[in-house]
């Protein structure tokens, strides 16, 4: 039994050998036809039959379609950085002649600018002023209409004559103290100088800017607006 298992095993050894010694390895069948497939292939070859071609070659077909180009993503990826620049750079005069937001190049064309701004900031004093005097106005009249209604639910509610009296007794009282309200009024026209002051100090604020032989409009109408959003605070009661 012992001399039957030495044979057994001598034979499985002897036969994994000479199977090794016949039989290729499959992964050197696939490389070599992998190779005669791409040198035979016109696609993945030179016009010389050279394997040192491009894999990928772009020749686009009949229907309009092709094959990825390699060489054209290499060029991609090597596009110079400073097509791209991350932050932003001062503009050149030249640029600045050539650009929308430049209007004057003058240090007049610059104070024209500056007056319309100031210009629109009185009137935006004089709009404002206009709009607190009807707000306080408008506050008056909801107050009245409400005392009135209030008066006319409480007789309606009335059981007798005297508790109507009653009700309308309030209605002075009531309308005397809508009419406290007008006080305000005058709280509106108070701040009217503080306010012309303060636009006519935008001038001081970008006056500067004016004196460049390029004058940045846009960046004076923005200083100009800001300036005026300022100053309308003071307008609020």
């Amino acid at each position: 039994m012992t001399r039957y298992f030495s044979t057994l095993l001598l034979f499985t050894l002897f036969s994994r050998s000479i199977l090794a010694a016949v039989i290729p390895n499959s992964d050197d069948l696939d490389h070599e036809a992998l190779s005669d497939t791409l040198s035979n292939n016109p696609i993945f070859s030179g016009e010389d039959g050279s394997e040192n071609a491009l894999l990928f070659d772009m020749r686009a077909d009949e229907d309009g379609n092709g094959y990825l180009d390699a060489r054209d993503a290499d060029a991609a990826s090597n596009l110079d950085i400073e097509a791209f620049p991350d932050e932003e750079q001062e503009p050149s005069a030249e640029e600045l002649e050539s650009a929308d937001s430049i209007v004057g190049r003058a240090p007049a064309d610059c104070n024209n600018v500056i007056r319309t701004s100031i210009d629109n900031c009185k009137r935006g004093v004089q709009s404002g002023i206009a709009a607190c005097k009807k707000r306080i106005q408008d506050d008056i009249a909801t107050c009245k209409v409400n005392v009135r209604r209030d008066i006319d639910q409480c007789k309606k509610k009335a059981k007798d004559p005297f508790s109507k009296a009653r009700c309308e007794a309030r209605r002075p009282s009531r309308m005397a103290q809508c009419e406290q309200r007008r006080k305000k009024i005058p709280l509106c026209e108070k701040a009217r100088p503080k306010v012309i002051i303060c636009c006519e100090g935008l001038r001081t604020q970008v006056q500067g800017l004016c004196a460049a032989k390029v004058v940045p409009t846009q960046l004076v109408r923005q200083r100009l607006l800001f300036g005026q959003q300022q100053c309308m605070r003071g307008l609020i009661i």
